[in-house]
């Protein structure tokens, strides 16, 4: 993935291509085939992860683990992990695999303190690119959630 790739993304829009390539300083690119796991339940990992192509499913074994429920589907834009950055590192609360060929840009929380101390200035645009998205998405699962529970009224007082 070309430098000039990352603007597409909302999360770097802010960005210019200096910043961009600093910013990649600090990173790392991950590659999965389909199926391949990204990461475990239970396994501590700190940082965030930003999907560059392909689809990510998050999901939860149910039982004795052959069935799985689908927690989310993440895709080209969409992030995880960014809780991981302002604290603790943490165990991951599901499991992760490519639905298809993946590609990742990886940023570990030890590097995004790294990138704290000498891109302040980065860091800051990014950071708050994290809290718009965040809050809008936010607000879309939460019309979701809305919509559902209107739904689910209906059902109830149905005879």
């Amino acid at each position: 993935m070309l430098v000039n790739d990352l603007h597409k993304f909302n999360l770097f829009v802010d960005l210019d291509l200096l910043e961009l390539k600093k910013l990649l300083q600090f990173s790392s690119i991950k590659r999965f085939t389909a199926g391949s796991v990204v990461f475990e339940k239970g396994r501590i990992q700190a940082g965030i992860i930003l999907i560059l192509s392909g689809r990510m499913e998050l999901y939860d074994s149910i039982g004795d683990a052959k069935e799985h429920l689908n927690i989310d589907t993440l895709y080209p834009g969409d992030f995880e992990g960014e809780n991981t950055l302002f604290g603790e590192a943490a165990a991951r609360r599901y499991n992760a695999r490519a639905m298809d060929k993946l590609d990742l840009l990886w940023i570990n929380t030890l590097d995004f303190r790294r990138l704290q101390n000498s891109a302040a200035a980065i860091l800051a645009k990014l950071e708050l690119r994290l809290i718009i998205e965040l809050s809008n998405d936010f607000r879309k699962k939460n019309g979701e959630f809305g919509a559902l529970r209107k739904e689910l009224e209906s059902l109830e007082t149905k005879p």
